[in-house]
């Protein structure tokens, strides 16, 4: 490694760090007096890779078994894979027909849904209810009334006139014609 590339290099904890001379560090003197050692043999990287490669997984796959096993059991069978033993638990007692059975009833359920699914993107969307009530608004169909202004026109329904304000009620009710 360069003078420039050592100087400026910030140092490293990893679990090389037994085996290497400390580096220095950033912005530290790197005059390259320090001297220089031999590398590692080769019984030191097998080492090293043994503790890189088995040291942490197992490590982790410990903590791991250790936080599973302080956790409290939970009885709802769809937390991670307690739904498996709570369908084995349930079809252990079964003989083998009645889980053919189970299977194929799974497989037809699956493909129903399918179908449905497939039924429903080939089906041309219908217009939502507000643009067909638009649409009708705005072309005065099935309109029995017209309410008359200066210079304005509303058509609208008899039935939903009534209902909703009692002085078309009652003005309804005298013209019922």
């Amino acid at each position: 490694m360069s003078r420039l590339l050592c100087c400026l290099r910030a140092r490293r904890h990893d679990m090389g760090a037994a085996l290497y001379p400390a580096q220095p560090q950033e912005g530290e003197a790197c005059d390259g007096a320090a001297e220089h050692v031999a590398p590692p043999t080769m019984a030191d990287v097998i080492r090293e890779r043994k503790k890189k490669a088995g040291g942490a997984a197992l490590g982790t796959l410990r903590r791991r078994l250790v936080a599973a096993a302080r956790r409290p059991r939970d009885s709802r069978p769809d937390r991670g894979c307690e739904h498996a033993r709570f369908i084995r638990s349930v079809v252990s007692s079964w003989r083998l027909a009645e889980v053919f059975v189970l299977c194929e009833q799974l497989e037809a359920g699956a493909a129903l849904r399918d179908l449905v699914t497939q039924a429903e993107l080939a089906r041309e969307p219908a217009p939502a209810l507000h643009q067909d009530l638009a649409q009708a608004y705005r072309d005065r169909w099935v309109c029995d009334v017209e309410l008359v202004g200066a210079g304005w026109s509303v058509s609208a329904h008899r039935a939903i006139l009534a209902a909703r304000c009692s002085y078309f009620r009652e003005l309804l009710q005298r013209y019922p014609g």
